[in-house]
Formats: structure tokens, C-alpha cells, sequence
């Protein structure tokens, strides 16, 4: 049924990336208050302290919460509207820790993907949505079984990127 209209998997992830990228924008244009401005500014002040006393916990909590979100990704239907869900949100996060330093929240956006892991992320993020769409491709042409038996490898797959990430990103927050 949609085997000959279907998009190619790495034309997918390219599209789905863009997305990713396009929505934390969005995210980054909503309005917010000064006062949940702050709150997230204060949250985020004091895991960076944490991470800076006990490294090796920020790494596991950076991987941890980005692969559990990364996990839900996969999840065939619903795995995309999560992702641009976390993106959204992601974005949101961003324009409020940029408004707390005065900073204009695309900008800061914008200088995050000059650091490896955002890119690393985005990937890992993308190859799980893209994932989640062939899976329900899958299930509508008869052959999700033989789609389920390769997504423990782009499981791995994300786990090893999102790892890396954690890694380079605990190296840039404790060397600035």
C-alpha cells in the first residue's frame, strides 16, 4: 500500500530534524512570565552547581532524561507528537533561561548548535521519530514485526549518540 509512496528513511530523518529544529524555535517564541522565567533560571542554576560538585551524576542524569525521552520516541503513533512535545518544550526552557540572562532566546538557541552534543541530541531524537513512523508504516502494510526487529538497533543505536552527548556535554559545562 505504501511501499511505493514511501518517503526514504534518511529523507525522513532529514525532515524530521528540520521539524525538531523548527519547533524548538516555536518554543522559543511563546510568551512567558517573568516570575516562571526565574524559577527555571534558579532550577537550572543550582544542576549546574550540582553537576560541577558530582560530574559523574550530572552525565547520568543528562543521559537518563534525554533517553527516556528519546525511548518514548519510538513508540509507534504517538512517539512523533511526544518529540515535538519535548522539542516545544525544549524551546520554552531555552527562551526562559535566555530572558534571565538578558540574552534574545533565538540567539541563544542559535549558539547552542555550535556545541556537538545539540546536534548529537537533534540526531538521536530524529532517528527515534523516524523510527516510530516506519513503525506505524508497518503496521498498516502487515510488516511491523520485521520493522520492531530492526528498531532494537536504532534503540542502541540512540543510546550510544545520546551517551557520547552526555559525555561532551558534562566536559563543556564543567570547563566553562
Amino acid at each position: 500500500m505504501f511501499k511505493e509512496k514511501t518517503i526514504p528513511r534518511h529523507l525522513l530523518l532529514v525532515i524530521l530534524f528540520i521539524l525538531c529544529i523548527a519547533v524548538t524555535f516555536a518554543g522559543t517564541l511563546t510568551p512567558v512570565d517573568e516570575e516562571t522565567a526565574e524559577g527555571i533560571a534558579e532550577e537550572s542554576k543550582e544542576m549546574s552547581e550540582e553537576i560541577h560538585s558530582d560530574p559523574w551524576m550530572g552525565m547520568r542524569y543528562i543521559f537518563g532524561n534525554n533517553f527516556m525521552h528519546c525511548l518514548i520516541m519510538f513508540v509507534p503513533g504517538v512517539g512523533v507528537a511526544y518529540g515535538f512535545f519535548v522539542m516545544y518544550s525544549t524551546g520554552f526552557v531555552i527562551e526562559t533561561l535566555a530572558l534571565s540572562e538578558g540574552i534574545n532566546p533565538q540567539l541563544y538557541l542559535a549558539l547552542l548548535f555550535i556545541f556537538p552534543f545539540a546536534w548529537m541530541e537533534y540526531l538521536a531524537y530524529s532517528i527515534a521519530m523516524t523510527e516510530s513512523t516506519y513503525l506505524v508504516i508497518g503496521i498498516i502494510e502487515g510488516r511491523f514485526r520485521q520493522e520492531l526487529s530492526k528498531t532494537y538497533k536504532w534503540i542502541t543505536l540512540c543510546a550510544i549518540i545520546l551517551l557520547l552527548a552526555a559525555l561532551v556535554e558534562i566536559l563543556f559545562i564543567i570547563w566553562m
